[in-house]
């Protein structure tokens, strides 16, 4: 319904985001903003919209809640609210100091540690063992999610890196073009990298061998952080997979 009117307002210069009732705008000034808050208001009073000043943002900020986040344009960056991190470590630690759980359970820890994403730089890479647990025990048990299911020490691991770190992190708002550019490759034999001076290539292990080939993929990758990671630091990295 109010997607007509944000294209109105982007036709007159403006900057703004809506998502249901919840508008977001933003200018590149103090002055700027102030037109912007005051030309929206307006046209949405015009067409008969309610705004509710008093649980409204009506002058301009540079830190301030939008869906369950708080969006910091000095820092640049996405954080979350006090109350929402520590229902999420709380949920967590809940679930790490059990040794079985209902899936269901399990789903709903996995559902609020997704939905801290936008704040949260590298969230995707400690949640894996956990949803797969969930998967595997849904799979096992035809989808019943009032079964139970096994928290393994990994599935703690995981948990344990959401109640230790989740207070420290943020989510950068704008990503730097890459300055740097690694080079990798493989095939069925072996992988290799290369990196300005640095070239490097190896044969795969009979482990490694039995991998599927996406995973293989993603090998030389991870080798190459590891091999040159002490160059890069404070760089933006892009992959080249030849």
């Amino acid at each position: 319904m109010t997607k007509p009117v944000y294209s109105t307002l982007r036709r007159f210069g403006y900057t703004s985001v809506g998502y249901i009732d919840d508008s977001l705008l933003v200018s590149d000034s103090y002055a700027e903003c102030e037109q912007n808050i005051d030309c929206t208001k307006k046209l949405f009073e015009k067409l008969g919209f309610i705004v509710h000043e008093k649980k409204s943002v009506l002058h301009p900020c540079q830190r301030i809640h939008f869906l369950g986040f708080i969006i910091d344009s000095s820092a640049m960056k996405v954080y979350l609210p006090e109350e929402k991190c520590n229902a999420v470590i709380k949920s967590c630690c809940n679930l790490r100091d059990k040794s079985t759980v209902k899936i269901r359970q399990l789903a709903e820890v996995i559902g609020k540690i997704i939905s801290t994403f936008s704040a949260v730089e590298y969230g995707q890479l400690f949640y894996r063992k956990l949803e797969t647990a969930k998967i595997a025990a849904l799979k096992d048990n035809y989808g019943d999610f009032d079964k139970n299911v096994l928290i393994t020490q990994d599935m703690k691991t995981e948990l344990n890196w959401w109640v230790n770190n989740l207070r420290f992190q943020s989510r950068n708002i704008i990503i730097e073009e890459p300055n740097r550019v690694i080079y990798t490759d493989s095939s069925s034999q072996g992988w290799g990298l290369s990196y300005e001076n640095v070239k490097i290539g190896e044969r795969w292990t009979e482990d490694e061998k039995s991998y599927q080939i996406n995973y293989l993929e993603l090998l030389p990758v991870f080798y190459a952080l590891k091999a040159v990671c002490s160059q890069l630091k404070k760089s933006t990295c892009k992959n080249h997979d030849r």
